[in-house]
């Protein structure tokens, strides 16, 4: 049986899984994660070290201390002492106590590797097999390995002196040492370490917890400052944790301000647009009145209302027409009709449409062409972009004034500078006058008109054709625009690629 979306329990799979997608993205699991394992691995080494490389240590340093004594012995040997009965008595004395005290069973040979002196006392006259004490008697060097079980085998040659004063191995010292007293002392280290490798985990693990906790707080406040931002309006919020945070703190506050003045500015287009669109419709809806209450009015005042309703109705159309462009470059629909076109006539024909707008503000339109320029453009859109620059130069001028368009070009680019006389654009203002919905002088942008829009669509329209634009101005001087466009226009991969498919799908 299905259920609605609505009902209870439809997404709890959904939930559970986002919440543990979530937990495992988590900045916290991830610190703690780290310190577990920093820690965990620090005490598995240190466990191994006490344990298994002590335990090395203190073998090779019987087995050092084992074959000196041996040494001793075996230099004692070879003096005659064991031939000597009151000496020889001590020497097996020696090395009785060095058996008891190494646990280890010693054996002394002679050449031929027959036992003549046994710590255990059982192999007295047989002969020694041991891989160690053939190796002695064969190299005459001392000779330690490990041996099954837990010992070590030791052989040190016991050197005699022949008849023609030469030195040659005449037996061997054999100790069988036996390192099952440093297994049994591991183990029980191990047993120890094993607990308290178990108490530094959990310690490690509540630390690891509390420290994950603190360092992820800063960023908790954040969070929850973030999520209590009512409005624009609240006051910007400071964290001092860490410089990370200090930094998010910021960008949020400058983020938050940016928002305040996008908002701003869409309440004042709102309110703008709303001024502009209602304008021409309530002009309309006079001049229409009018018209109906003049009954049997001549022809001529017929043609003068019809006029100026037809005027009013050229202003509602830029309104609507700037609005649609704006959507269609947000939506990113602005391809561009390439063509090669003569820039010259582009703006003389500009100039020319311009010409009873700036007649009827009292600006003269100056047109200078450095050089004949022809270019790879998309005329009406780029057309469309002059003309709102020129007419700005127009509107926000002086009376009387002057508007140059100069055009000039190289091998690679071609450059329209728009200069006016105008009343000029305040340094603080300028960063923001290509931003949507901007004005710069408010007090008189109803009158003047416009939507706010001309600047921004310019700007989009000039980086679509790979241009740039640049503006200065001072105060009460003047305002210079400057327009720089390739003249060779090359179009983006991915533009191209784009149209491509367009056309398959099409064909």
């Amino acid at each position: 049986m299905f259920r609605l979306s609505g009902e209870p329990g439809i997404s709890t799979k959904a939930d559970e899984k986002l919440k543990k997608h979530r937990l495992i993205r988590s900045f916290r699991l991830r610190i703690f994660l780290i310190i577990m394992a920093v820690g965990l691995i620090s005490l598995a080494i240190m466990r191994h070290s006490l344990l298994y490389d002590g335990s090395r240590v203190t073998v090779d340093n019987m087995t050092s201390e084992m074959l000196g004594r041996m040494r001793i012995l075996s230099d004692r040997i070879s003096e005659g002492a064991f031939s000597d009965e009151s000496k020889s008595n001590i020497i097996r004395s020696d090395m009785q106590t060095i058996g008891d005290i190494y646990e280890s069973r010693i054996v002394v040979t002679d050449s031929d590797l027959r036992v003549v002196y046994d710590s255990y006392g059982t192999a007295v006259g047989e002969f020694l097999g041991a891989k160690a004490a053939l190796n002695c008697l064969r190299h005459g060097n001392p000779v330690s390995f490990p041996a099954a079980g837990e010992s070590v085998q030791l052989a040190v040659p016991v050197k005699v002196t022949d008849a023609e004063n030469h030195s040659q191995v005449g037996g061997v010292i054999f100790a069988h040492l036996s390192t099952e007293g440093v297994s049994i002392l591991a183990e029980e280290k191990g047993r120890r370490s094993s607990i308290i490798f178990l108490l530094m985990g959990v310690f490690l693990t509540a630390f690891a917890v509390f420290v994950s906790v603190l360092l992820v707080r800063p960023f908790e406040r954040i969070t929850k400052e973030i999520r209590q931002v009512a409005s624009f309006e609240d006051e910007d919020f400071v964290e001092s944790g860490y410089m990370e945070t200090e930094e998010i703190a910021e960008a949020f506050n400058e983020m938050k301000s940016r928002m305040k003045m996008l908002d701003d500015s869409r309440k004042e287009f709102v309110g703008n647009v709303s001024h502009e669109l209602k304008t021409p419709m309530a002009s309309i809806k006079v001049l229409a009145d009018s018209i109906n209450m003049q009954q049997g009015a001549p022809i001529e005042m017929y043609q003068d209302f019809m006029h100026d309703i037809s005027d009013e109705i050229d202003r509602e159309n830029k309104i609507i027409s700037d609005l649609l462009a704006l959507v269609n470059m947000d939506k990113g629909a602005s391809a561009l009709n390439i063509e090669n076109k003569d820039v010259n006539i582009m703006l003389e024909g500009i100039i020319k449409r311009l010409g009873p707008l700036a007649k009827k503000n009292e600006v003269d339109i100056v047109f200078e062409s450095v050089r004949q320029v022809n270019a790879d453009v998309d005329e009406m859109k780029l057309g469309s972009a002059f003309m709102n620059l020129i007419e700005n130069g127009i509107k926000y001028n002086k009376r009387p004034g002057v508007v140059r368009v100069k055009l000039d070009a190289d091998h690679r680019f071609f450059t329209v500078e728009i200069s006016d006389t105008g009343i000029g654009i305040p340094e603080e203002e300028r960063l923001h006058i290509f931003e949507r919905f901007y004005r710069v002088d408010k007090s008189h942008s109803r009158e003047i008109g416009g939507t706010g829009l001309g600047l921004s669509i310019a700007r989009r329209t000039i980086l679509l054709h790979k241009g740039t634009i640049k503006v200065e101005s001072i105060v009460d001087e003047g305002t210079v625009f400057t327009v720089r466009i390739p003249v060779v226009y090359i179009a983006d991969e991915s533009t191209s690629n784009k149209k491509k498919n367009n056309g398959r799908r099409k064909a």
